[in-house]
């Protein structure tokens, strides 16, 4: 683990002084919308490693800890105190990376982090954000991974980062290998499935959260030193723009409107994104 986290931070200073010329060049990515970055607040302690981050349907936020936490989520507010804390029976946090929800306040807990490529009880819990905690899963493997794990150049396997959209779950490769980030797609239903390879996109950083848009029609992959920008059109996906991002290693990412972002790190630092207005011409 302390070798993940020494070379997760290399990526991270290597990022501080490298602009988007890769993605530019092989993904088509242009110059995103200006945002202003604010350090809102410190987590609360309970928090010491943040992974996945979404907003509530009180506008607060749920959060997680990472792989060896306990399997709970805690609601947060702006200034990092958990005002709630939400256990999942019949859960295990082996590597949990990542949380999503649906349109119908079901919340998926990603457990999915996979360092060394040798993981075969991928799994995504399923709850209730109201109501009972009862929780579901879902089990997945990916069939295009043959060796546990590969030689190191394919190791492409880890996953931090997903969201719900239009019935289903998208997944995305952390990036530890030959550059190429893949997106695959799962059912919501319980059950056992093969994920489904629908997207590949060429990125230079390993990436370490994912969020949509409340409109469904944006979405933004959060990386060690950069977030990466995408259109959703016609249920395809498009990279729009890239932008560096140096605070930290930072591992979640959530819209809170249609445009700001609410991103946290493992220093336990909160930080709001607040995109900046276009000048009037009049």
């Amino acid at each position: 683990m302390i070798k993940v986290k020494l070379f997760a931070f290399y990526i991270f200073i290597k990022n501080l002084v490298c602009p988007c010329h890769f993605e530019k060049k092989y993904s088509h990515f242009t110059s995103p919308p200006k945002y202003k970055v604010r350090h809102l607040a410190k987590l609360d302690p309970i928090v010491n490693e943040s992974s996945g981050l979404i907003k509530s349907n009180d506008s607060l936020f749920w959060t997680e800890n990472d792989g060896g936490g306990k399997p709970e989520l805690y609601k947060i507010n702006r200034k990092g105190k958990v005002i709630e804390t939400k256990q999942i029976p019949g859960s295990s946090n082996v590597d949990w990376e990542e949380i999503t929800k649906d349109s119908s306040n079901i919340i998926y807990i990603g457990d999915f982090g996979n360092n060394n490529n040798t993981r075969k009880d991928l799994k995504i819990y399923k709850v209730k954000e109201q109501g009972d905690n009862k929780s579901d899963s879902i089990s997945f493997y990916y069939p295009d991974q043959k060796d546990f794990p590969p030689d190191e150049q394919h190791r492409n396997f880890d996953c931090e980062a997903f969201f719900w959209y239009s019935d289903s779950l998208y997944l995305f490769s952390k990036n530890r290998g030959e550059g190429t980030v893949k997106c695959y797609r799962l059912p919501t239903n319980a059950g056992s499935y093969k994920a489904e390879l629908v997207y590949e996109v060429k990125l230079k950083n390993m990436i370490t959260g994912a969020a949509i848009s409340k409109d469904y029609k944006n979405f933004v992959l959060l990386s060690y030193g950069k977030l990466y920008f995408f259109n959703i059109i016609n249920n395809k996906f498009i990279p729009a723009g890239c932008r560096r991002f140096a605070r930290g290693q930072s591992e979640a990412i959530t819209y809170i409107n249609e445009t700001d972002l609410l991103v946290t790190n493992e220093a336990g630092k909160l930080f709001l994104l607040k995109r900046k207005r276009l000048k009037s011409t009049k």
